[in-house]
């Protein structure tokens, strides 16, 4: 059946068929291995790898370090407020909060818009279809990337790209660092490539 939380914090291991669903602000302290569901303007906040079960989100998912293994999905927001590894679905909204971090694969991690304000590692995939914005730090250690939606960070850093020479045309049209391609726009204080040989073309 159904466990309805309307506030509080959670300290007691939650599990079963049924699903939790949160109708409050309630901060999780232990387990749940059900899924859940995140009532619209309602929070759970808690350790991503404390719940076990696929999360409907329509409200705020706060995660406060762990790693999630779980699809995200829904109309709400994902909240990063700690040192968080992704490695399944999330289908939200994700805000990275200042000096927090959230590291995961761009092809599969993400379906949605992101704002960084902290440290986003794109550290697997081949592709980013999100449109990434805010004042944090996007660094991109995958081995060979496309970009097709806007980036705009203050600081970019690629690296473990490789590569021998590269062609970069203008910065709206297609970039290439042979493994590093850019289809869209890239707007960065500071863009730092690391072990790559640059030959700007027009």
């Amino acid at each position: 059946g159904n466990y309805v939380l309307t506030g509080g914090e959670n300290n007691n291991w939650i599990y079963g068929t049924g699903t939790t669903v949160i109708k409050g602000e309630i901060i999780n302290s232990s387990t749940i291995v059900n899924a859940v569901i995140i009532n619209e303007n309602k929070q759970l906040t808690t350790n991503a790898s404390d719940v076990t079960g696929d999360i409907g989100n329509s409200g705020n998912y706060v995660l406060t370090g762990g790693e999630n293994n779980n699809w995200i999905y829904g109309t709400g927001i994902t909240v990063i407020d700690g040192e968080v590894i992704n490695s399944s679905i999330i289908e939200n909204t994700v805000i990275i909060n200042k000096n927090k971090k959230l590291s995961t694969d761009a092809t599969i991690g993400i379906v949605g818009i992101i704002v960084n304000n902290g440290t986003l590692l794109f550290n697997a995939g081949i592709a980013n279809n999100n449109q990434i914005t805010g004042v944090g730090k996007l660094n991109i250690t995958a081995n060979y990337f496309i970009n097709d939606n806007l980036i705009d960070q203050k600081t970019v850093e690629i690296s473990k790209v490789n590569s021998n020479v590269s062609t970069v045309a203008s910065s709206n049209s297609q970039q290439e660092l042979n493994n590093f391609i850019n289809n869209s726009t890239i707007s960065a204080e500071d863009l730092t490539l690391k072990s790559v040989n640059l030959k700007l073309t027009e």
